[in-house]
């Protein structure tokens, strides 16, 4: 419900949560990490949305290297004609990663 009507996926700073006053983003992803409220803990909000909506989680990315990334700038430059910048958009063959 917060993504459709924010765009947005929720984060722990988040505003209160839509359909349900006096609930925040914060005290649920403190239960989900405590085990609270029925919840069986050692999880996180941005886990719980990473593993069940497939959100990127911040704190968990994947291991870069140099040698991928100059790969990706390689056939950046082959389809474009330009080297990637700050705001080229997502890596051609990495869908989950953005320039």
């Amino acid at each position: 419900m917060h993504h459709q009507k924010t765009g947005e996926w929720p984060k722990e700073n988040s505003a209160e949560v839509q359909d349900a006053p006096g609930e925040n983003w914060g005290n649920i992803s403190a239960s989900l990490a405590l085990g609270q409220r029925s919840l069986p803990g050692g999880s996180s909000l941005a886990q719980l949305l990473a593993k069940k909506r497939g959100v990127r989680n911040r704190g968990e990315l994947p291991t870069l290297t140099i040698e991928q990334i100059l790969k990706w700038a390689d056939v950046h430059y082959q389809k474009t004609d330009q080297l990637p910048k700050e705001n080229a958009g997502k890596v051609q063959d990495a869908s989950s990663e953005k320039w």
